[in-house]
């Protein structure tokens, strides 16, 4: 009987060794793949690359796991990816083919490892990239180098124009900048839209549109609109109404929109921006910021000689002292951070939001921290955190589920000057359900808004 039992007791304390091996090696697997990007290379194919994902010392990676599709689950489009395919080896590139053409394919990627002949995965997507292939066996690059060899060749401008930034003067004003001039006479309300970003039933009224006098280059509008609501996001949509000099339309699916931030100043200076500055082409800088600058020094000097008493001489000292401040004093933001993406996961019945995003241009070389907002409601922010100018990564922990949540990063320079921010929302669910993921926001992203809106609206007709 002592030896039965003495027998039982040592295979209890061996069995409940091998759970617990077992249980510590199914814990075990890659890290999430980082930094995925997608290009396309023709009218069926893109070419996706990501960085390696390390091995340990008791765990190799063999291959990746490249989801793709149409449709994009981290952005609730979709429950998964269309398809799936695995890599021969642990590469961290591959070209995917047999696509269709003119076809925007979203892609995310897991790394896989195989431990005593079980497979293990990445816990989690990647943050996904997507592309769009080409037209005609081109790739996007090569047709559009084409098309504007072909436009010089006939001397003849065939480009659209497209809108590259908007920003709330005040809370009554808002600035489009668009990549070329445009027909004063197709400048109306009706060639634009305001909506929430979040509420998009939520129009703000536009009460008069004209070109922005102040610009000599013609590639700015100035819309009147009613009153905007304190650090709501907005989304603005320019119609094919709109022309070019060259009577060029606006294309619908191609830079039709923008994203700005509501205002609630009631003075109409303009602030100094560079309205003219595409994510593509970050040094090309126009006449609108000098334009804007020049506005801001003649009101300072307008009210200076209003406001100063004393003799005439003093009243020309003051002058020189107010225009000399005004030609050495920083009072321009840096640029925004650019592809602010968000994504969830659960644990233990908690919610941790991630946050990741891309440094700014920083092209005066002042930045000095990135600061983040959150919001309960879409429009009224908290600051909850100071991250410094080399962070571009963040994680908030230990979140109720069934709430939507958006935040707000910014980017201030030495002499406290702060840029107005890009927005992202996430939805959390009800705890245990699938890890989820939203991908939104940045100026950048309007146009991809845009068109999830149209493709929503033709499926309803």
């Amino acid at each position: 009987m002592k030896k039965t039992q003495k027998t039982s007791i040592m295979a209890l304390m061996m069995a409940v060794s091998m759970t617990m091996g077992t249980t510590a090696y199914a814990a075990e697997k890659p890290a999430n793949v980082t930094n995925v990007t997608a290009t396309a290379t023709s009218d069926n194919t893109i070419d996706v690359s990501w960085d390696m994902v390390e091995d340990t010392e008791t765990l190799i990676v063999e291959r990746y796991r490249i989801y793709y599709g149409p449709e994009s689950p981290q952005q609730f489009q979709s429950p998964s990816y269309e398809m799936t395919i695995d890599t021969a080896d642990a590469n961290n590139s591959y070209e995917l083919s047999n696509l269709e053409e003119n076809t925007e394919y979203f892609v995310a990627v897991t790394a896989i490892s195989t431990i005593n002949g079980e497979e293990t995965e990445s816990g989690e997507y990647s943050i996904e990239a997507s592309a769009t292939t080409s037209t005609n066996g081109q790739s996007s690059e090569n047709a559009e180098t084409s098309e504007a060899n072909e436009s010089e060749t006939n001397n003849a401008d065939t480009t659209a124009p497209t809108v590259l930034n908007v920003l709330a003067a005040d809370k009554n004003s808002v600035l489009i900048g668009f990549s070329e001039a445009i027909d004063p006479d197709s400048v109306n309300t009706n060639a634009f839209t305001i909506s929430e970003q979040i509420n998009e039933n939520n129009l703000l009224e536009i009460t008069s549109a004209k070109a922005y006098d102040q610009d000599i280059t013609g590639k700015t509008v100035i819309l009147k609109t009613g009153d905007q609501t304190k650090n709501t996001g907005y989304l603005l949509t320019a119609s094919s109404n709109i022309k070019d000099t060259s009577g060029n339309s606006i294309i619908s699916a191609d830079g039709d929109g923008g994203l700005f931030i509501g205002s609630v100043l009631d003075s109409s200076t303009v602030s100094e921006n560079n309205l003219h500055q595409s994510a593509d082409d970050e040094d090309d800088q126009t006449d609108i910021d000098q334009a804007a600058n020049d506005l801001l020094n003649s009101n300072t000097e307008t009210q200076s000689t209003e406001t100063e008493t004393g003799t005439q001489e003093d009243v020309e000292q003051n002058n020189e002292v107010e225009e000399e401040n005004n030609n050495t004093i920083d009072t321009s933001a840096p640029e925004e951070a650019n592809n602010f993406n968000l994504s969830f996961k659960e644990v233990a019945e908690k919610f941790t939001v991630m946050m990741q995003w891309e440094k700014s241009l920083d092209s005066a070389e002042d930045l000095v921290n990135y600061i983040l907002y959150q919001s309960n409601d879409g429009e009224n922010f908290n600051q909850i955190a100071s991250l410094g100018a080399d962070i571009t990564t963040y994680e908030l922990e230990n979140l109720d589920g069934e709430q939507s949540l958006t935040y707000k990063i910014t980017a201030e320079d030495d002499k406290g000057n702060e840029s107005m921010g890009v927005i992202g929302s996430v939805s959390l669910p009800k705890t245990g359900l699938a890890t989820g993921f939203l991908v939104i926001t940045s100026a950048a992203g309007a146009n991809h808004i845009l068109k999830r809106r149209r493709q929503k609206l033709a499926k309803k007709n």
